[in-house]
């Protein structure tokens, strides 16, 4: 009788419980499939070599797994696609991935222009020459990497791009969702059927925007606008007659795959029409490096071909464009949630405490009105030490702080590095 209870007993949790006994990859197939692409000698792996080759660069796709009690992924990966000036292994994309501020397991890759790492903490250089500017290296990279992902059954069931990734895929959902003819003439060239689209498509259930690349000559004459400062102010000529010119025809085709003749992201947005999935776009006022300009012109165009349900547009002023992250993690959860990319233990608090309706945007209601009201209700509130004064009062005491250094320095017996300066009113010289 004895007997008959234990093992009764034991038999319970395993009865009640069994998909605690499952293993991350049973529950998980992606990861299970992405090994693939590790086995040199499978077909997959030798596949994604040739297309590599025809592509000119390895993009270095690389799948992070996260295991977490709390939170059980469904559908797909996440899709991390990062901006200019980042790669996979920039510190602030790797931390970003790595964390649970994006849940569940996340797919990385580089961009022809990515820049070089050293153990995800020290930069050390960038080819700018490889950059494009969301033009057609940047998108063939990413149909590239996206045929692969759907070759070994590893698909993303959410796009997490920002700033430069964010153009690009604009470009490259509209080229899989409604090819033109030169487009599908690049489909063709890199083996993508219309299968394959639709299945691409089809396993898409979130697009983020975040603080994207709409238009590349409102950003560069941001850019420039934003180094020259004044100089702008007192001679506007200067910015749109000479170094803008310059810049956009000569210097960038010269120096990069900028073509000036490239298509503009946002010039891709009416073939989104009939999407499925869900978009959040999100932006940042006071943007120095994308510009405002075409905030309300992105905005009218995705609710051209966004069902209403579908669309959510985010404005805040949290610190400008690579901010994004301040309130995109306060929501991404319960967005997940929402769109059954993810269960959590605690999903009726955790989708009831986010106010996601705010951000689902009023086609009745004008643009305007609704970035102002929700740029009011969001924007996170800046403590003493976050202050724009206060980072240039920080900034100019460790200036002063490091001058005093220096000069008392100069003045011991030791000097700098044993070195001493001396400056006059005729003469500057150094000596030991």
């Amino acid at each position: 009788m004895i007997k008959k209870l234990l093992s009764t007993l034991l038999f319970i949790p395993f009865f009640i419980y069994p998909s605690q006994q499952l293993s991350q990859t049973d529950v998980v197939p992606w990861r299970h499939n992405f090994q693939k692409l590790k086995d040199a000698q499978s077909v997959h792996a030798c596949q994604a070599l040739n297309r590599w080759q025809k592509l000119g660069y390895n993009p270095d796709i690389t799948l992070l797994e996260k295991n977490s009690a709390a939170i059980f992924q469904k559908n797909g990966p996440t899709l991390f696609i990062h901006g200019w000036l980042g790669g996979k292994d920039a510190y602030k994309s790797y931390k970003l991935c790595s964390s649970d501020n994006i849940p569940g397991d996340v797919v990385t890759f580089n961009f022809p222009d990515a820049s070089y790492w050293f153990k995800q903490t020290i930069f050390y250089g960038m080819p700018v020459t490889k950059s494009s500017f969301a033009g057609k290296l940047d998108i063939l990279a990413l149909l590239a990497v996206l045929k692969t992902l759907h070759d070994i059954e590893c698909l993303p069931a959410v796009w997490y791009p920002h700033s430069r990734g964010a153009g690009v895929t604009q470009a490259v959902v509209a080229i899989l969702n409604k090819p033109e003819s030169n487009e599908q003439e690049i489909l063709n060239e890199w083996e993508i059927t219309e299968q394959i689209r639709t299945d691409i498509l089809s396993t898409l259930k979130i697009v983020y925007l975040l603080t994207p690349l709409t238009n590349f000559d409102s950003a560069l004459n941001k850019q420039i606008q934003t180094k020259i400062a004044s100089l702008d102010y007192l001679f506007p000529s200067l910015r749109t007659k000479i170094i803008f010119p310059l810049l956009k025809n000569h210097i960038l085709p010269w120096l990069t795959h900028y073509d000036p003749q490239q298509k503009n992201p946002i010039d891709y947005i009416a073939q989104w029409q009939g999407l499925k999935a869900a978009v959040w776009l999100h932006l940042e006022e006071n943007d120095c490096d994308v510009s405002n300009d075409n905030d309300e012109n992105l905005i009218e165009l995705l609710k051209g071909v966004i069902p209403e349900k579908s669309l959510y547009v985010s404005c805040v002023n949290n610190g400008g464009h690579n901010a994004y992250e301040i309130f995109i993690n306060t929501i991404i959860h319960s967005f997940y949630f929402l769109h059954d990319c993810i269960s959590c233990k605690s999903e009726v608090p955790l989708h009831e405490n986010i106010p996601l309706n705010n951000a689902r945007l009023d086609y009745k209601k004008n643009i305007k009105q609704h970035l102002s009201d929700f740029s009011q209700t969001s924007t996170k509130n800046k403590g003493f030490w976050e202050h724009r004064m206060t980072q240039r009062l920080k900034n100019i005491f460790l200036v002063l702080c490091f001058g005093s250094l220096l000069y008392y320095l100069n003045k011991s017996s030791y000097g700098i590095c044993g070195f001493h300066v001396s400056l006059t009113q005729h003469y500057f010289s150094i000596y030991k």
